[in-house]
């Protein structure tokens, strides 16, 4: 396991058996310059999996992220996928304020950089689908 994180906004964690990236959001990314060495930690952890990883994406007690870090959730994403993600699963927390505009947001951003996304309620339902092998 590798970890690297900004305090107070993400934590990224590399899981080589698994071949799976987990990604925790938390605090409110307002401008670019919150998460200065994010975009490096996406590229060191990616560079540590081997093509068709997955990602399991949880979002905590986040509000939705300001419109002018878009570019970095882009660029992170494209990064990711340049190193050959498979699919991303995003847990949400039923209930969690904002809930619908986070969806919408990650459907938008995943879009923008090709990347197969679903959000999910459960980390077990989540973990269920990045296990299967038959679906992309």
């Amino acid at each position: 396991m590798a970890d690297y994180e900004q305090e107070g906004m993400y934590s990224i964690t590399v899981d080589k058996e698994k071949n799976r990236m987990h990604l925790l959001f938390f605090g409110h990314w307002s401008v670019p310059e919150d998460v200065p060495k994010y975009t490096d930690h996406v590229a060191k952890a990616t560079s540590m999996l081997k093509e068709g990883y997955n990602i399991l994406a949880e979002i905590k007690d986040r509000k939705p992220p300001s419109l002018k870090v878009t570019g970095i959730h882009k660029k992170g994403q494209q990064i990711m996928k340049e190193a050959g993600v498979n699919k991303t699963a995003v847990i949400i927390t039923k209930g969690q304020k904002g809930q619908f505009l986070q969806k919408m947001t990650l459907n938008v951003v995943g879009r923008l950089s090709g990347m197969t996304v679903k959000t999910f309620t459960s980390v077990e339902d989540a973990e269920a689908w990045l296990d299967e092998e038959d679906n992309v």
